[in-house]
């Protein structure tokens, strides 16, 4: 059952397993730095925001806060949940203000975090974090997958199915080559 716990309660990141403790920390300081700027970061007028953007993208700012993974599991799931563009697509100056406007909001989620749906999803299932799908084909086993590790090296699995959790332009782009009738639009 849900609890009244702030998205962006500092016990709540200070808990969570899937970045270091040194992404946690920074990823608190610069959300507090943004909300120290709430009132020159409007979230919904960007004639207002505009005099902040320097022209960096929100993911060439999030990097410079975060390490990859620290962006990739703390700023890029709030950041393209929200605006639904690409961080690579969006101002840093609409990243910084969605920081600024969410800290504090008193958000209501699940009572192990928003992460409890994703992982109980997944029980079962082989899960690959951490990899930059290539190439999606079919063959006569499944579905193989062509991904890049972290650390460089390219794998080919093959799986009976396969879910695309990315935002819908990347989903597109790799399932594009599929047949229709092994894609499940859901």
């Amino acid at each position: 059952a849900p609890r009244a716990l702030s998205s962006d309660s500092p016990l709540s990141l200070l808990t969570y397993g899937h970045v270091s403790f040194l992404d946690r920390i920074r990823f608190l300081l610069t959300t507090l730095k943004q909300v120290r700027r709430k009132n020159e970061l409007d979230l919904f007028d960007p004639v207002k925001s505009a005099p902040f953007d320097d022209g960096l993208s929100a993911a060439d700012w999030g990097y410079r806060q975060v390490s990859k993974r620290g962006f990739d599991f703390l700023l890029r799931p709030q950041i393209e949940g929200f605006w639904n563009f690409a961080c690579e697509d969006a101002s840093a100056v609409h990243a910084r203000a969605l920081l600024a406007w969410m800290g504090g909001s008193g958000f209501y989620v699940l009572r192990n975090g928003m992460e409890t749906i994703a992982e109980r999803n997944t029980e079962g299932a082989e899960v690959r974090l951490s990899h930059e799908v290539t190439d999606v084909r079919t063959d006569g086993d499944g579905v193989r997958i062509t991904a890049v590790r972290e650390g460089g090296e390219q794998v080919v699995e093959t799986f009976d199915e396969v879910v695309v959790a990315t935002p819908a332009t990347i989903a597109a782009k790799l399932v594009a080559a599929l047949p229709d009738r092994t894609v499940s639009h859901h």
